[in-house]
């Protein structure tokens, strides 16, 4: 990959010079899923370029190591719950980030997180399979609490893909679907929405 500068103001002294140019850059990543588990490791500024914008000796892209963990808990046929971590480092700097979301009927869901020497966020948002809408507020409580009261943020998001293509795709790889995740398999399940036992076919 790349960073790609450009350089709005070619009279500022601080910047060596004014031409727009590459930064050549490697991230490496890797994600691992085990049962309920999710675990992945990112390290992104792998070359440490020196982007030479200013004649300060501190134009170099860190490297960062992204740290995550993750799990999925089926309370009961209508609450999962769905805490994560987030650790990242530098060679000067560590910050946590703790989320913690709550899905009902695997349709509506809320939660919050936090992240250390920022403050915490609220948001909520609802799931109706091919449409996704998420509400969110972020309150700061660290030194830009007296210049900012917060931000708001509200996304939409929409999956193109045709669930006939999905649906193919799982049949080819011969992957497990389970919806309700109640270990019923849903071409077995009578109720593949609801959360139930198998010795009544998935159902409650």
């Amino acid at each position: 990959g790349s960073s790609k500068i450009n350089f709005g103001s070619p009279n500022d002294p601080s910047f060596n010079n004014t031409d727009q140019s590459n930064v050549p850059e490697v991230a490496f990543g890797v994600y691992y899923v085990y049962n309920d588990f999710k675990f992945g490791v990112s390290v992104p500024g792998l070359l440490q370029k020196d982007i030479e914008i200013s004649n300060s000796d501190e134009n170099t892209i860190d490297r960062h190591l992204y740290t995550m963990v993750s799990y999925q808990r089926k309370i009961n046929e209508d609450w999962s719950i769905y805490p994560s971590i987030l650790f990242k480092t530098t060679a000067n700097h560590n910050q946590i980030d703790a989320n913690i979301n709550f899905k009902i009927k695997n349709t509506l869901w809320f939660g919050t997180s936090y992240r250390q020497d920022f403050g915490p966020t609220i948001y909520a948002g609802v799931d109706l399979g091919k449409l996704l809408s998420v509400f969110s507020v972020d309150i700061e409580t660290n030194e830009v609490a007296d210049y900012s009261s917060g931000s708001y943020e509200l996304t939409f998001g929409y999956d193109f893909i045709p669930e006939e293509e999905v649906e193919q795709e799982v049949s080819d790889k011969g992957l497990i679907f389970d919806k309700d995740k109640d270990g019923v398999q849903d071409e077995d399940d009578i109720c593949p929405t609801e959360y139930g036992d198998a010795y009544a076919n998935g159902c409650p």
